[in-house]
């Protein structure tokens, strides 16, 4: 059976994201989308075990 978390309240995150307009890592944190609608996307790094 599948769950869905739409309409939950993420919970608070903090963690590196590649930026493709500057070229570099930053860090992005549920802070900075507060009081907006958010898709989180992720998998394992490229050519993991996983």
């Amino acid at each position: 059976m599948c769950s869905s978390l739409v309409t939950r309240q993420m919970p608070e995150f903090k963690l590196d994201a590649y930026d493709p307009v500057s070229g570099k890592y930053i860090t992005v944190c549920s802070d900075d989308y507060k009081g907006k609608w958010l898709t989180v996307c992720f998998y394992p790094g490229d050519f993991t075990f996983v």
